[in-house]
Protein backbone atom coordinates (compact mmCIF):
# COMPACT_ATOMS: atom_id res chain seq x y z
CA UNK A 1 0.00 0.00 0.00
CA UNK A 2 1.31 3.37 -0.94
CA UNK A 3 1.42 5.88 1.97
CA UNK A 4 -0.39 8.98 0.80
CA UNK A 5 -1.90 11.70 2.92
CA UNK A 6 -5.36 10.34 2.20
CA UNK A 7 -4.51 6.74 3.13
CA UNK A 8 -2.89 7.85 6.40
CA UNK A 9 -5.95 9.95 7.25
CA UNK A 10 -8.30 7.01 6.53
CA UNK A 11 -6.15 4.63 8.63
CA UNK A 12 -6.11 7.14 11.51
CA UNK A 13 -9.85 7.61 11.29
CA UNK A 14 -10.43 3.83 11.36
CA UNK A 15 -8.12 3.45 14.41
CA UNK A 16 -9.80 6.23 16.41
CA UNK A 17 -13.30 5.07 15.49
CA UNK A 18 -12.46 1.57 16.73
CA UNK A 19 -10.51 2.75 19.78
CA UNK A 20 -13.29 2.37 22.39
CA UNK A 21 -13.69 -1.28 21.38
CA UNK A 22 -9.93 -1.83 21.50
CA UNK A 23 -9.64 -1.10 25.24
CA UNK A 24 -11.18 -3.46 27.81
CA UNK A 25 -13.80 -2.33 30.32
CA UNK A 26 -12.20 -0.66 33.31
CA UNK A 27 -9.25 0.66 31.31
CA UNK A 28 -7.89 4.04 32.30
CA UNK A 29 -9.92 6.87 30.84
CA UNK A 30 -9.72 10.64 30.93
CA UNK A 31 -12.79 10.82 33.18
CA UNK A 32 -12.17 11.42 36.86
CA UNK A 33 -14.96 9.13 38.01
CA UNK A 34 -18.12 7.51 36.73
CA UNK A 35 -21.36 9.43 37.38
CA UNK A 36 -22.79 9.22 40.87
CA UNK A 37 -25.27 6.43 41.50
CA UNK A 38 -28.00 6.12 44.10
CA UNK A 39 -25.91 3.62 46.05
CA UNK A 40 -23.11 6.25 46.28
CA UNK A 41 -25.42 8.29 48.52
CA UNK A 42 -24.73 5.81 51.32
CA UNK A 43 -21.32 7.50 51.72
CA UNK A 44 -22.08 11.03 50.54
CA UNK A 45 -21.32 14.30 52.29
CA UNK A 46 -24.29 15.91 54.02
CA UNK A 47 -24.60 19.50 55.27
CA UNK A 48 -24.49 20.58 58.90
CA UNK A 49 -27.97 19.88 60.23
CA UNK A 50 -29.88 19.13 63.47
CA UNK A 51 -26.97 20.14 65.72
CA UNK A 52 -24.44 18.00 63.83
CA UNK A 53 -21.58 19.25 61.64
CA UNK A 54 -21.16 18.67 57.92
CA UNK A 55 -20.00 15.08 57.56
CA UNK A 56 -19.73 12.04 55.34
CA UNK A 57 -22.35 9.35 55.85
CA UNK A 58 -21.20 5.85 56.79
CA UNK A 59 -23.55 3.16 55.50
CA UNK A 60 -26.20 5.86 55.04
CA UNK A 61 -26.07 7.20 58.60
CA UNK A 62 -24.36 10.06 60.40
CA UNK A 63 -21.64 9.37 62.99
CA UNK A 64 -22.86 7.46 66.05
CA UNK A 65 -21.14 9.88 68.44
CA UNK A 66 -24.07 12.31 67.95
CA UNK A 67 -26.63 9.83 69.30
CA UNK A 68 -29.58 10.09 69.83
CA UNK A 69 -29.46 12.43 66.82
CA UNK A 70 -29.25 10.47 63.62
CA UNK A 71 -29.36 11.56 60.00
CA UNK A 72 -29.79 9.58 56.79
CA UNK A 73 -30.79 9.93 53.16
CA UNK A 74 -33.95 7.95 52.50
CA UNK A 75 -33.10 5.46 49.74
CA UNK A 76 -36.20 3.27 50.07
CA UNK A 77 -39.03 5.73 49.58
CA UNK A 78 -40.55 5.36 46.09
CA UNK A 79 -39.49 8.09 43.69
CA UNK A 80 -36.57 9.26 45.83
CA UNK A 81 -33.83 10.11 45.11
CA UNK A 82 -34.07 11.28 41.51
CA UNK A 83 -31.78 12.24 38.65
CA UNK A 84 -32.45 15.59 37.01
CA UNK A 85 -30.59 18.10 34.87
CA UNK A 86 -30.52 21.04 37.30
CA UNK A 87 -27.64 22.33 35.19
CA UNK A 88 -27.80 21.93 31.41
CA UNK A 89 -25.79 18.95 30.20
CA UNK A 90 -25.35 17.48 33.71
CA UNK A 91 -27.07 14.52 35.36
CA UNK A 92 -27.43 15.78 38.93
CA UNK A 93 -28.86 13.70 41.76
CA UNK A 94 -31.41 15.16 44.20
CA UNK A 95 -32.31 13.47 47.49
CA UNK A 96 -33.95 14.15 50.85
CA UNK A 97 -31.90 14.16 54.04
CA UNK A 98 -33.82 13.33 57.24
CA UNK A 99 -32.74 13.79 60.83
CA UNK A 100 -34.30 12.55 64.07
CA UNK A 101 -33.49 12.67 67.76
CA UNK A 102 -35.06 9.70 69.47
CA UNK A 103 -38.07 9.68 67.14
CA UNK A 104 -38.59 13.45 66.91
CA UNK A 105 -37.83 14.68 63.41
CA UNK A 106 -36.59 17.98 62.04
CA UNK A 107 -37.89 19.42 58.75
CA UNK A 108 -36.30 17.65 55.79
CA UNK A 109 -33.37 19.00 53.80
CA UNK A 110 -33.27 18.63 50.02
CA UNK A 111 -29.70 17.96 48.85
CA UNK A 112 -28.31 18.12 45.30
CA UNK A 113 -25.15 16.37 44.11
CA UNK A 114 -23.11 16.77 40.94
CA UNK A 115 -22.47 13.78 38.66
CA UNK A 116 -19.09 13.42 40.41
CA UNK A 117 -20.70 13.25 43.88
CA UNK A 118 -19.90 16.79 45.07
CA UNK A 119 -22.58 18.36 47.27
CA UNK A 120 -23.90 21.25 45.15
CA UNK A 121 -26.28 22.76 47.69
CA UNK A 122 -28.86 21.97 50.36
CA UNK A 123 -32.29 23.50 50.94
CA UNK A 124 -33.74 23.43 54.46
CA UNK A 125 -37.52 23.04 54.09
CA UNK A 126 -38.03 24.45 57.59
CA UNK A 127 -37.27 27.94 56.24
CA UNK A 128 -40.64 27.90 54.50
CA UNK A 129 -43.57 28.56 56.88
CA UNK A 130 -41.29 28.02 59.91
CA UNK A 131 -43.20 25.00 61.16
CA UNK A 132 -41.89 22.08 63.22
CA UNK A 133 -42.04 19.60 60.35
CA UNK A 134 -41.74 19.80 56.57
CA UNK A 135 -41.43 16.96 54.14
CA UNK A 136 -41.53 16.07 50.49
CA UNK A 137 -44.57 13.98 49.57
CA UNK A 138 -43.63 13.28 45.94
CA UNK A 139 -41.61 14.79 43.12
CA UNK A 140 -40.50 14.26 39.56
CA UNK A 141 -37.89 15.65 37.21
CA UNK A 142 -39.28 18.35 34.89
CA UNK A 143 -36.74 19.81 32.48
CA UNK A 144 -34.05 21.61 34.48
CA UNK A 145 -36.10 21.53 37.69
CA UNK A 146 -37.99 19.25 40.05
CA UNK A 147 -41.77 19.52 40.45
CA UNK A 148 -42.50 18.85 44.10
CA UNK A 149 -45.47 18.34 46.39
CA UNK A 150 -44.63 18.95 50.04
CA UNK A 151 -46.34 19.59 53.37
CA UNK A 152 -45.48 21.40 56.57
CA UNK A 153 -47.17 21.04 59.96
CA UNK A 154 -46.81 21.42 63.72
CA UNK A 155 -46.85 18.66 66.34
CA UNK A 156 -48.04 15.34 65.02
CA UNK A 157 -50.42 16.78 62.45
CA UNK A 158 -51.70 20.28 63.35
CA UNK A 159 -51.92 23.34 61.13
CA UNK A 160 -51.10 21.42 57.93
CA UNK A 161 -50.13 23.30 54.78
CA UNK A 162 -49.73 21.75 51.34
CA UNK A 163 -47.52 23.17 48.60
CA UNK A 164 -46.85 22.55 44.95
CA UNK A 165 -43.41 23.93 44.07
CA UNK A 166 -40.66 23.85 41.51
CA UNK A 167 -37.09 23.28 42.77
CA UNK A 168 -34.38 24.93 40.69
CA UNK A 169 -30.67 25.59 40.96
CA UNK A 170 -30.28 29.38 40.55
CA UNK A 171 -26.68 30.64 40.44
CA UNK A 172 -25.46 27.64 42.43
CA UNK A 173 -28.23 27.80 45.09
CA UNK A 174 -31.32 25.61 45.37
CA UNK A 175 -34.54 27.63 45.40
CA UNK A 176 -38.25 26.80 45.61
CA UNK A 177 -40.71 28.56 43.32
CA UNK A 178 -44.46 28.22 43.91
CA UNK A 179 -46.58 26.70 41.17
CA UNK A 180 -50.02 28.20 40.97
Amino acid sequence: MRKTGASIAVASLIFFAAAPAAFPAGAVSDRVRDPMTISDLRHSVVPAYCHMPRQRLHHNHTAGKYSPRRGAINLRRPGQPIFVQLRPGRRDLVAVYDCTAGGVGWPQVVVAYSPRGRLLDALYLGHYRHQEHAQVIRWRAAGHSVRMRRISYDGCCFNKHRYHSRLKLNQGRLALHPIR
